[in-house]
């Protein structure tokens, strides 16, 4: 998949959308892009890593006990997991059709803060309607 292509994704997604092409252009030719195919696991439960996912071809499936959510192209998976430095805990994610994911790791993850100030700026503001967001669908649910 072409750079272009990559950024492309990236700048549709809740989490990367609207950030400078530059940062769009290091995270694109930076990151880990992963082939899967149909069954392949991508992040196993006992991954001790932090990593956030980004689908970019194809389809997979986080299976969390019982329960079985799909992913698509421009599904963001593990933002807070990087943010914070933990691994992806307690959800395996494998591969539902072939295709290719982009995985961003710690150490690109602190590289892309170091060197882009609004980033994190950003991504706090992000995170910040998101939670906002869930707050409110829980204040829906009649108790």
């Amino acid at each position: 998949m072409k750079i272009d292509e990559i950024t492309s994704i990236l700048d549709k997604t809740y989490n990367f959308g609207g950030q400078s092409k530059a940062l769009l252009n290091v995270l694109a030719f930076s990151a880990q892009k992963l082939e899967f195919s149909t069954g392949d696991l991508i992040i196993k439960s006992d991954d001790k890593t932090a990593k956030c996912l980004v689908m970019l071809k194809g389809r997979a499936f986080i299976q969390k006990k019982e329960t079985s959510i799909e992913i698509t192209v421009g599904d963001v998976i593990g933002n807070l997991a990087l943010i914070n430095d933990k691994a992806i805990r307690h959800a395996v994610i494998g591969g539902s059709t072939k295709g290719q994911a982009l995985i961003i790791d710690r150490p690109l993850f602190n590289q892309l803060v170091r060197d882009f100030p609004d980033f994190i700026i950003t991504l706090k503001g992000t995170i910040t309607a998101e939670l906002q967001k869930k707050i409110n669908n829980l204040s829906e649910i009649d108790f």
